[in-house]
């Protein structure tokens, strides 16, 4: 048992952090400019900073009425 619990604890250590990304904008921030490919840039400049890898990235645009 013993034996097993290491192996788990050093190919945790050793594998990256999977994550799934998450942008969301309103239809008024898409048209000002900020809308979902600079938060998906942001996120993939913020992964690569903290050592983790985003394994999917999910975009949310919303209409402007939406308090975000």
């Amino acid at each position: 048992m013993l034996k097993s619990k290491v192996s788990l604890e050093k190919t945790s250590k050793s594998a990256p952090l999977q994550m799934v990304g998450l942008t969301r904008s309103s239809s008024q921030e898409v048209a000002q400019g900020y809308g979902p490919s600079i938060q998906q840039n942001e996120l993939k400049a913020d992964s690569k900073g903290q050592g983790y890898q985003l394994s999917y990235i999910r975009d949310i645009v919303e209409p402007a009425t939406i308090d975000l």
